[in-house]
């Protein structure tokens, strides 16, 4: 037998059941009801599924939690980043009605001294 983290092999000269093909088992605490057993049609195909399987477990509770982690901190970004965008286009919207208002008013005001110098001119004829 070949221990394989908790993955273990039956050496290819060994049956695993009454078909004789070259198997494996997985083993783990969680596991409340016995164990997996699995056939291969070949110590090849056996060994290409363990290597699978180890590179597999490489993927940990801690690091789903340090993605989960992540992610929240993305979307928590992604939500201070989307206020702050509101809070500008909001302060840009009264910027240019503000502007607006003062574009309007020089209007009214070159209308006005328009106006008084015409009718300066009109006294001084």
């Amino acid at each position: 037998n070949a221990e394989y983290g908790w993955y273990q092999t039956q050496s290819t000269g060994e049956k695993w059941d009454e078909t004789g093909k070259p198997g494996f088992k997985i083993t783990h605490a969680s596991f409340k009801t016995g164990n997996l057993v699995m056939a291969a049609r070949s110590a090849d195909e056996r060994d290409n599924w363990i290597k699978i399987l180890q590179e597999c477990s490489k993927i940990t509770w801690n690091n789903a939690q340090l993605g989960a982690a992540q992610i929240k901190q993305l979307e928590e970004n992604t939500n201070r980043i989307n206020k702050e965008r509101t809070e500008y286009i909001e302060k840009l919207q009264v910027e240019v009605e503000s502007r607006k208002h003062e574009t309007g008013k020089k209007e009214e005001l070159e209308k006005l001294s328009q106006k008084l110098e015409e009718e300066k001119a009109a006294m001084t004829n």
